[in-house]
């Protein structure tokens, strides 16, 4: 912990093991809820082109504020879209149709934060950490999520 962007790494790993995202975990809970294989395969397509989206987010923040400022409204924008998500689960059985529109949304629209605040963390590395321990710092960033990959 001793690189000034440290927390913003551990944040970032963080953020990699939630389970609100198209793999294998959300994958069998939608096939649960009764949704067909195509459908979530055109989600999951659906919420990679979305995550583009945040390619442009990104570079779209940084000429207009800091990296700093873009990281900030990135995560706020993550964690609004998967409270979403979480509401999801709370809705009664006679509810399915919106409960699993609020989860696919949440979690399709929060891959804009998380796009925006990985590519935020990464270039914050560039810049802060010195030449001499980059690889060092991020190689330890990047193992932190491997253990707990779920698909």
């Amino acid at each position: 912990m001793a690189q000034p962007i440290a927390w913003g790494g551990l944040a970032l790993a963080l953020l990699y093991l939630n389970i609100l995202s198209f793999g294998v975990i959300m994958t069998a809970y939608l096939v649960y809820r009764d949704m067909s294989l195509t459908s979530i395969g055109i989600w999951r397509g659906v919420s990679s082109l979305i995550g583009l989206l945040g390619t442009l987010a990104y570079h779209i923040s940084t000429t207009h504020t800091t990296l700093r400022v873009t990281g900030l409204w990135s995560i706020i924008f993550q964690f609004m879209c998967l409270t979403l998500s979480y509401i999801s689960l709370f809705l009664r059985d006679g509810a399915q149709k919106y409960s699993l529109a609020l989860l696919i949304g949440g979690v399709c629209a929060s891959r804009v934060g998380l796009w925006v605040f990985d590519i935020t963390i990464r270039q914050m590395m560039q810049e802060e950490v010195p030449e001499s321990v980059r690889g060092v710092v991020g190689g330890v960033q990047q193992s932190l999520p491997h253990p707990s990959r779920h698909g």
